[in-house]
């Protein structure tokens, strides 16, 4: 018999920043280091992938990528979210709010570059 492959679900956001990567980049690499998510994989300065199931006990897997588009005086951030493949509704109500808090927190982080 063939060995079982999960089919992982995905969602994402996307946050236009009005100032370059050079300096978004540290300010996201910030956040994940001083949260509770695990980094998996740093490619400065235009991706970042974690790992964090604190406070999400209805997920088995859940996997986390920023990924920085420089386009000049701009960039844009986006944030790919993989997770287990059947979660419960509980599960999806915690994909739900994973997402809304990455999107709050990537709002926050422009705004307090605008101050």
């Amino acid at each position: 018999m063939p060995p079982l492959h999960k089919k992982h679900r995905s969602r994402s956001i996307e946050h236009q920043f009005n100032e370059p990567r050079a300096t978004v980049w540290p300010r996201i690499a910030a956040a994940v280091q001083s949260s509770s998510a695990t980094t998996l994989a740093v490619e400065p300065p235009w991706r970042l992938c974690a790992e964090d199931l604190e406070g999400y006990p209805d997920l088995e897997f859940m996997q986390g990528t920023f990924v920085i588009r420089d386009d000049g005086p701009t960039c844009l951030v986006s944030w790919g979210l993989v997770f287990d493949p059947e979660p419960t509704e509980e599960g999806v109500v915690a994909v739900e709010q994973a997402l809304a808090t990455t999107a709050a927190l990537l709002e926050g982080l422009d705004r307090e570059r605008q101050r």
